[in-house]
């Protein structure tokens, strides 16, 4: 007799990368896609594209990355992304007071034009320079809290927290899909089995 079979179904999740420029997104990003860190600073111009899936519960999550630029002369592009972003994440360096200073406009204009579903993170690098931290954590996180807006801090030089955030992302990304829906064979019998919840036969 023929197991019933879970289709494989594979979601995608846009998320937007946003912030001043040299506050780390491309390192973040870099050190989560291909483990890889660059000690020299360059600036992204325009976007860059990853992409990479990651299994969640049995969900396929497919997260489409875009690495934005933080120069202002860019800007006016990220309006179409914010149109089409499930997650928008503005990264800030926790040693530099100015990388948040215009994080309440760089909001306001996300805010405006996605989706009213859309998943907002604030992203603080540099974790591994603790010790000239110039941002106020525990104020910091209340704003976040206010404001619904998810607060990790990282290190992509130290790899600390970056598979954990794209996991914390992919999985709250994953809460808001509809039930994995079950294709059941011809010959299964269903009287003798009991349905534990969406992905589970007992």
């Amino acid at each position: 007799m023929k197991k019933p079979l879970v289709k494989n179904n594979i979601n995608t999740c846009k998320v937007v990368f946003i912030g001043e420029s040299a506050v780390g997104k491309t390192n973040i990003i870099s050190k989560f896609r291909y483990n890889t860190y660059e000690e020299s600073y360059l600036t992204t111009i325009g976007l860059d594209f990853h992409i990479k899936t990651l299994n969640i519960r049995g969900k396929h999550i497919k997260l489409q990355i875009w690495d934005t630029a933080g120069h202002p002369k860019f800007r006016e592009i990220l309006d179409q992304y914010y149109k089409i972003a499930n997650v928008i994440c503005f990264c800030y360096d926790i040693t530099n007071k100015d990388s948040i200073s215009n994080m309440e406009r760089w909001m306001s204009t996300a805010k405006e034009l996605a989706n009213e579903n859309v998943l907002y993170y604030a992203i603080g690098n540099k974790l591994d320079k603790g010790y000239y931290r110039d941002i106020d954590k525990e104020e910091f996180k209340n704003y976040c809290d206010t404001n619904n807006i998810i607060n990790i801090e990282v290190s992509a030089l130290e790899s600390t927290n970056i598979s954990n955030l794209f996991y914390d992302i992919a999985f709250k990304y994953s809460q808001q899909l509809p039930p994995i829906q079950m294709e059941i064979d011809s010959t299964f019998d269903k009287a003798r089995y009991k349905c534990i919840d969406c992905c589970t036969i007992c």
